[in-house]
């Protein structure tokens, strides 16, 4: 109980100084591919997962990953953003997510040079 009261303070005070955002901004500003940020995150629970225990982590952690996700097109609210078209491509933001492609950015596929085969050109060389 007292892990749980001291985490949730713990949280109020990081939400008024605004470390949730200065975070989020920070790795919107340093990480460039939604599965680097995913393969960040999932690095920053490992660590902090061995010396705390796993539900004060999570209450720790959370509001810091949640603007950073959705920064990035994924929102955990909303289960069904991912077959949204954030910017009208014909991409939905699952496709985008798994061919690291920015959900916000808006591409031109018509042009050839931006509809490049990764898996054809691996198989060519």
């Amino acid at each position: 109980m007292f892990l749980v009261g001291g985490a949730i303070v713990f949280n109020w005070l990081m939400a008024t100084e605004g470390v949730p955002a200065a975070v989020s901004s920070w790795l919107a500003a340093t990480v460039s591919s939604p599965w680097s940020f995913l393969l960040l995150m999932n690095t920053f629970l490992m660590i902090f997962g061995m010396p705390m225990e796993s539900f004060a982590m999570i209450l720790l952690l959370s509001p810091i990953f949640l603007d950073a996700s959705v920064k990035y097109g994924l929102n955990p609210n909303d289960a069904s953003d991912s077959t949204k078209d954030l910017n009208g491509d014909g991409y939905t933001n699952i496709e985008k997510f798994i061919f690291g492609l920015d959900p916000a950015k808006n591409v031109n596929w018509k042009d050839p040079k931006n509809n490049i085969d990764p898996l054809g050109a691996a198989k060519s060389s």
